[in-house]
């Protein structure tokens, strides 16, 4: 993928970068260790997803935060992909799990 079309897909996600600290609205706190569930808080703190990101900041040489996502995400396909399979794996599992608790 070029790097312009990463940049119109990442512009594309980023109208929704805003509701990274709006609660869940089928949840409003995470399955996993009961703090207020929010997007931000399944991908940078939530305990459970510890491993996932931990993997993917080493690869990265750097700690992937709310304030750098899309930067990382748009300087190249490599930690566009890394990131893109970190959120995918974690969104799905969290997912159902949700739907299992239910």
């Amino acid at each position: 993928m070029t790097r312009r079309l990463l940049l119109i897909r990442i512009e594309n996600q980023s109208k929704i970068a805003p509701t990274l600290t709006t609660p869940s609205p089928t949840n409003e706190y995470c399955v996993y260790c009961g703090e207020v569930d929010t997007p931000a808080h399944t991908l940078f703190d939530c305990p459970r997803w510890h491993q996932q990101r931990f993997r993917v900041n080493v690869l990265l040489e750097q700690e992937l935060k709310s304030e750098n996502l899309i930067p990382l995400m748009v300087s190249n396909e490599q930690h566009w992909e890394l990131i893109h399979d970190m959120i995918k794996t974690i969104l799905s599992t969290k997912e159902k799990d949700e739907r299992t608790k239910n």
